[in-house]
């Protein structure tokens, strides 16, 4: 594991061996940390291959709102970059995952599923990338 960024509200890190940059976002959303983190991330992606993501929200607080917007600019430069999977963890809240369903249809061909755990996540890319060849 190589940490990617470190800040108050938002954490990312790059697992190699499985092409995966795994996002936490804690607390209230601060939009500059979160460009600061998106740029470390597209800056990876230009040297490294990284074909899946991973959005840890369940220590974040607010609605999804301003969260989807900042997702969909985030992602949408990664897929130029080869992003494939997209695995988000979340509470058991309903509405939460129903907007953010929402939000991931509009990034096709991105594949995406929704997760309680970071270990389910997890497997779930291990079994995408097992699919393709690695």
């Amino acid at each position: 594991m190589q940490k990617l960024f470190e800040g108050k509200t938002c954490q990312a890190e790059f697992l190699p061996e499985r092409k995966l940059v795994f996002c936490s976002l804690i607390g209230a959303t601060d939009a500059a940390e979160h460009q600061a983190m998106d740029q470390k991330v597209r800056d990876l992606m230009q040297a490294t291959p990284v074909v899946a993501f991973a959005h840890d929200l369940r220590q974040m607080s607010g609605t999804l709102i301003q969260f989807n917007g900042w997702l969909l600019e985030a992602l949408r430069p990664t897929v130029a970059l080869g992003l494939r999977y997209h695995a988000l963890v979340m509470g058991g809240e309903l509405f939460r995952k129903i907007a953010a369903t929402e939000v991931l249809q509009r990034l096709a061909p991105v594949q995406y599923s929704i997760f309680d755990s970071r270990e389910k996540a997890e497997r779930w890319i291990d079994k995408k990338l097992e699919q393709l060849g690695g």
